[in-house]
């Protein structure tokens, strides 16, 4: 099942692909309601999606985590019998009540909102609601640092590491959505990035490829923005947009490719290409500069991020 616009670039042989037609952000296609009755119908449509899936048989759900209301409906689905983590990005990386309780603490509930809850959806969404909840079967991880601590974990072989054709990519510049949600302004992500490119362009730099985050495409504002920035420095470094379809972390552990470097903020690519022994190059301590409570998002990452990425500072400036 895909969501967020995500299309693969071709079909997996006997797999059936789904589009979710449920969002989490920004609308969350399951909020709670005062007249809360709305939500019924509202959960019999969710049930018959459900049901033409399954044709009414049990299932298993594999998901990167339970905090989604729409996924909170599966697990709480009469034929749900299960459901197991699959890993995905830097949460991945923090052990589970560090991610429950700190990075995305459930918080506190009125007792009128408690009353809302079980009355929505006829109680199918409880008010346990953990980004990963303890109930899990199995946590399925990667690399050998995911998932840490948890009880029911295995490891897979690491889908990443291939030697197909691949495109002659020097240096990749990936955006997150930290702005998207709010956590920083574009501005301070701009104005940083222009520092960073700058000091790019004297060692010898003219050409980057640049990957947007999903949630970016979808805001014409943002695009625009970012894309009017590009225009402005051409003379100086040739910003190349990538296609949404290509996966960077198979660049990442592509054999073929002997040199490839990876430029982010607080990506997950940055993560996943470090751990393949690329060079990776954050420059979140720039954009500290401008919007300190951003310092805050860097002390929240897990400590193997800060071993294979580098960050980049003042200090990269004053070199130049």
């Amino acid at each position: 099942m895909y969501g967020r616009g995500f299309s693969p670039s071709e079909e997996i042989e006997g797999i059936k692909e789904i589009v979710v037609p449920y969002t989490h952000h920004p609308v969350n296609s399951f909020s709670i309601k005062y007249v809360f009755w709305k939500s019924w119908k509202e959960l019999a449509d969710f049930d018959a999606f459900v049901q033409s899936l399954t044709a009414g048989a049990d299932f298993m759900l594999y998901t990167n985590q339970t905090g989604i209301d729409f996924i909170r409906l599966f697990t709480s689905h009469k034929n749900c019998k299960g459901f197991s983590f699959l890993e995905e990005g830097i949460a991945s990386y923090h052990p589970i009540q560090f991610v429950n309780n700190v990075l995305c603490p459930a918080g506190n509930s009125t007792f009128f909102y408690k009353v809302l809850l079980l009355l929505n959806y006829k109680g199918r969404l409880t008010l346990g609601k953990w980004f990963y909840d303890p109930a899990y079967t199995v946590a399925y991880g990667v690399t050998e640092h995911a998932f840490p601590d948890y009880e029911r974990k295995v490891l897979l072989p690491s889908p990443f590491i291939n030697q197909s054709k691949a495109p002659a990519l020097n240096n990749i510049l990936v955006f997150d959505a930290t702005a998207e949600y709010g956590l920083v302004t574009d501005e301070s992500i701009i104005t940083a990035l222009a520092e960073a490119l700058n000091i790019l362009v004297k060692r010898g730099v003219h050409e980057i490829c640049v990957k947007y985050h999903p949630d970016q495409l979808l805001n014409s504002k943002t695009m625009r923005l970012y894309r009017n920035f590009f225009k402005s420095i051409e003379h100086k470094i040739r910003v190349q947009e990538l296609p949404q379809e290509l996966c960077l972390e198979m660049i990442a552990g592509n054999q073929n490719l002997e040199e490839v470097n990876f430029y982010v903020f607080l990506s997950s690519v940055g993560l996943y290409a470090g751990l393949m022994g690329r060079s990776v190059y954050s420059f979140a301590q720039l954009v500290v500069k401008f919007e300190p409570k951003y310092q805050q998002l860097v002390k929240t990452l897990p400590s193997i991020y800060t071993k294979v990425v580098s960050f980049w500072s003042d200090d990269e400036k004053r070199e130049d």
